[in-house]
């Protein structure tokens, strides 16, 4: 069962503190609160010291991505824009720098997302070094291009795989995500994200090349 410990609680308090002295004694006790499923913990939250090795395709190199330490904390929507609509559970896992994939960290938060597909409202947005991106949130309709704006470009639902076989290993109840990126070279990034075992395929297409990382073997906990 994944834990915080208390350091990251005292973190937790720090932050709730200094979000009631942004909001001008403003009562926001009565918005909703919305938090991350277990369901949706299931793909994206892990514990600290969690551990995952993967190999690029056609190639020897490996990249191993260790989870350092996670802040758990209650955000406020609407925040920057002086409307606050909603309060929301979210956690940021940083991950061991450096590491050949890029990865900073990614974040796992709870959603209010009108366009419903699924009962998962919750999101998992990957930042690399450079950038960052949704890559799975469950909630939007199977084929339908969400325009996120210039930075994290469009995502699409690809499918959801009961089974998938990567290499000899063998994963159920997999989303296959795309993301569509035109800011700067023009690229798409698809990933694959499988119930307890987060991300198990990334690949990044430019109109020259393509990277693939799969994951390989693993040491995590949730």
């Amino acid at each position: 069962m994944f834990r915080i410990n208390p350091f990251k609680t005292l973190l937790t308090i720090s932050f709730l503190l200094f979000v009631a002295s942004c909001t001008d004694g403003d009562d926001n006790s009565k918005l909703q609160y919305h938090e991350v499923s277990s369901e949706f913990k299931s793909y994206a939250l892990f514990e600290d010291g969690s551990t995952w090795t993967y190999k690029k395709q056609g190639t020897e190199e490996t990249a191993v991505i260790t989870i350092d330490s996670t802040l758990n904390y209650m955000g406020l929507n609407g925040l920057n824009n002086d409307l606050i609509d909603y309060k929301y559970d979210a956690y940021e896992q940083f991950i061991h720098q450096p590491n050949p994939m890029n990865y900073r960290k990614w974040e796992v938060s709870a959603t209010n997302q009108s366009e419903m597909n699924s009962n998962i409202t919750s999101l998992l947005r990957l930042f690399f070094t450079d950038r960052y991106y949704i890559v799975l949130q469950p909630n939007y309709y199977f084929g339908d291009t969400i325009h996120l704006g210039k930075n994290e470009g469009d995502y699409i639902n690809v499918e959801f795989l009961p089974q998938f076989t990567l290499d000899e290993h063998n994963f159920s109840s997999v989303y296959h995500s795309k993301i569509y990126d035109s800011l700067n070279e023009p690229r798409t990034l698809d990933f694959y994200v499988a119930k307890n075992f987060g991300i198990i395929r990334q690949e990044i297409r430019t109109q020259n090349d393509s990277i693939i990382w799969n994951l390989i073997s693993w040491d995590i906990d949730q």
